[in-house]
């Protein structure tokens, strides 16, 4: 996925399935609780092996100029919509491991400037996390990341998810 770029209207349409799961979240947008969501435009993106299944990223646009996204099976959010607004570089979501650090990281980048993504660990070692950076109409990347077990453990859990521009620096 690092440095993986989809062009959305390129991109494989998603499934039956999906765009019902999507206009579920588009009807409840109706009545003001959540985004309103094109479902019929949503798309199939990438896959990634997390817990060693196969989880497939699908995206939709929203009609206000945001986006909604939902890893198969795992979870999504949405976001720089009106009902939504993510003023963040970055957004993340994780699922914490039995030793209290975060065991799986899934999220959106809203900041072209973020070339790389990186979790910083409480020993100061990093790990590189992959992501797919989709074109308009969406303009935002998505990444999920499997900690590694040796990061779960105290001293060596993750701490701080950084964004880093093309020259190093932190930009979120």
């Amino acid at each position: 996925l690092y440095g993986e770029l989809v062009d959305f209207f390129s991109a494989e349409p998603a499934p039956e399935r999906v765009v019902v799961q999507f206009g579920q979240m588009d009807a409840r947008g109706s009545i003001g609780f959540g985004p309103r969501i094109k479902a019929g435009e949503a798309r199939k993106i990438t896959e990634a092996t997390i817990d060693g299944k196969r989880r497939i990223l699908y995206v939709a646009p929203t009609p206000d100029g945001g986006f909604c996204w939902m890893w198969s099976t795992v979870g999504g959010s949405c976001g720089r919509t009106a009902v939504a607004p993510r003023p963040d570089p970055i957004a993340a979501s994780w699922l914490s491991s039995p030793g209290g650090g975060p065991a799986r990281l899934m999220g959106q980048i809203l900041n072209p400037a973020v070339t790389r993504v990186q979790l910083e660990y409480e020993n100061g070692e990093r790990s590189e996390i992959p992501f797919v950076w989709v074109s308009k109409p969406i303009d935002a990347g998505f990444f999920i990341f499997e900690v590694p077990a040796e990061h779960l453990q105290g001293g060596k859990r993750g701490k701080t998810l950084l964004g880093l521009d093309e020259d190093g620096r932190v930009v979120g």
